[in-house]
């Protein structure tokens, strides 16, 4: 689903403070947790078409997120921006380095299944033990990162993976569905319609210049 590779290089991911109440001995009390705009992520990824639906729902969706501590969040980051690099000389350059190639078909076959009990096993498992443990599928940034560059290899497989563009109004990266692959701004309404406008005001700058030097020559 190359949507949410594009959707996840765009996204502005931001680490938010959030309230909990949790119980410690025989009181409660409040305590701050620190998470990635996820919410908003998803909700955009709705937006954009991806269906919720058990096989075509987003991958955050379909995994238990664990309590992101301060390396996963660096971590995480850094890989949004290996992945916008890499978008980047893909759509600029039109070229796939080897050293790239080769990540990507590495690094995808890495993505495999991160199981967590719940509640944590700390004591031997008996059949009444385990009778009463729940199993959840659990993400980490190295999961995610294996997932999308799966999804970049599969543009490759499919051929798609130059039709990958980079808006030059807004940077924002998006695919080319037109028949000649020759799309330019993300939407013609908006990006396209700016760049117009602009290069139609710089135009009629440089005339009043040329006819102004005119006058007083």
């Amino acid at each position: 689903m190359a949507i949410e590779l594009l959707a996840f290089a765009n996204f502005d991911f931001q680490v938010n403070k959030q309230s909990t109440k949790v119980i410690v001995g025989d009181r409660v009390q409040e305590e701050e947790r620190f998470v990635l705009n996820w919410k908003e992520y998803l909700l955009g990824l709705r937006h954009k078409g991806i269906k919720t639906d058990h096989e075509s729902r987003s991958f955050m969706q379909r995994y238990a997120m664990p309590r992101p501590d301060q390396d996963f969040f660096r971590r995480f980051k850094r890989f949004q921006e290996e992945i916008r690099e890499v978008l980047a000389v893909i759509s600029q350059e039109r070229v796939i380095q080897p050293d790239v190639w080769n990540t990507i078909f590495r690094e995808s076959e890495k993505l495999g299944e991160v199981i967590t009990t719940n509640p944590l096993v700390a004591k031997p498992v008996t059949e009444e033990v385990l009778s009463k443990l729940t199993f959840e599928k659990q993400v980490s940034a190295e999961t995610y990162r294996a997932f999308l560059f799966g999804q970049i290899r599969d543009l490759i497989l499919s051929r798609k993976i130059f039709r990958i563009r980079r808006c030059p109004e807004c940077e924002v990266f998006f695919m080319d569905s037109t028949r000649n692959a020759n799309k330019v701004y993300c939407s013609i309404k908006t990006c396209g319609n700016r760049a117009k406008q602009r290069a139609f005001q710089q135009r009629r700058a440089e005339k009043e210049r040329r006819n102004q030097s005119a006058l007083e020559f």
